[in-house]
């Protein structure tokens, strides 16, 4: 074919498109004005799409640890490490000072009766007919040695039932009740069964207290205020067993080894009372989160 040829036959074709138009443009304006088709499903435009942008959720302990200049202009991170202590705002609680008085007078009671039989030791013996040696054996190491067996088991135990159950005020106050009866009791026996069955109740209301009073006072500082709560707590012990053998050493000869046990104990029911209704502070109410 001549180059001639086909340029003719594009010229003739022009020539019969303009005289005979093709409705191409007007279809074209039609379909202007109609609306446009709905997006496919999941397909958007580019704001939607940012307004409904989903982030895949990651697990607590799978977040990663981001220390605060890690994020630039102090932008929050993605995946904040929170904790799982529920905080309490507006500071501490306004029963804080009373919460801490009646357990720290409580304590102090109940480590009273430790150390009533030890100024006294020589005129029990004498009673209940023992001699030096068995005055060494049975009342300087027996009794001690139960004080101690009967202690540490009662600290486990009442330290596992105050981590399971929120009535801690009433566990206090009923190991407080129970040593003092039996350091009560004490006052009445007549013989050295009955004196080493009473001094190890004591010891197991003296080994249960001491969870139970650490968790309460936790429980109402911040970090920064529980190594003053904790020495208060040792104050307390280290006052209550002072004051016990004081007045036992100073009553015991004239009045007899029985009288410091009834002086002691009595005063301290009265705390145990008013111990069961304590109020009770929420667990971890001042810490803080991380």
């Amino acid at each position: 074919m001549s180059t001639n040829g086909y340029f003719g036959d594009c010229e003739q074709g022009l020539e019969e498109e303009q005289e005979n138009p093709t409705h191409d443009e007007d279809d074209r304006d039609d379909d202007s004005n109609d609306p446009a088709p709905p997006p496919p499903a999941g397909v958007g435009t580019a704001h939607e799409q940012q307004e409904n942008k989903t982030f895949p959720t990651v697990d607590e302990e799978d977040a990663p640890v981001v220390a605060a200049g890690d994020c630039p202009n102090n932008q929050q991170h993605p995946f904040p490490r929170t904790s799982s202590v529920q905080t309490r705002e507006g500071g501490p609680p306004p029963y804080r000072r009373k919460l801490v008085f009646l357990y720290v007078l409580a304590i102090g009671f109940l480590h009273a009766d430790y150390n009533l039989l030890a100024p006294n030791l020589t005129e029990i013996a004498e009673e209940f007919g023992m001699s030096p040696d068995e005055r060494d054996r049975k009342l300087g190491g027996e009794i001690a040695l139960s004080f101690f067996l009967c202690g540490v088991p009662s600290a486990l135990i009442v330290g596992w039932m105050v981590d399971r159950f929120n009535h801690r005020a009433a566990i206090f106050a009923t190991v407080i009740v129970v040593g003092e009866l039996s350091c009560f009791a004490t006052y009445f026996v007549t013989s050295f069964a009955g004196l080493l069955a009473t001094r190890s109740i004591t010891g197991i209301a003296i080994g249960a207290s001491m969870p139970v009073v650490y968790s309460v006072l936790g429980d109402l500082y911040q970090a920064q205020g529980r190594n003053a709560i904790s020495g208060l707590i040792a104050t307390s012990v280290g006052l209550g067993l002072g004051v016990g053998q004081a007045i036992a050493g100073y009553l015991g000869p004239t009045f007899g080894w029985r009288l410091p046990f009834l002086i002691v104990s009595i005063p301290s029911f009265f705390v145990g009372f008013f111990a069961f209704f304590l109020p009770e502070p929420s667990r971890g109410g001042q810490e803080k989160p991380y």
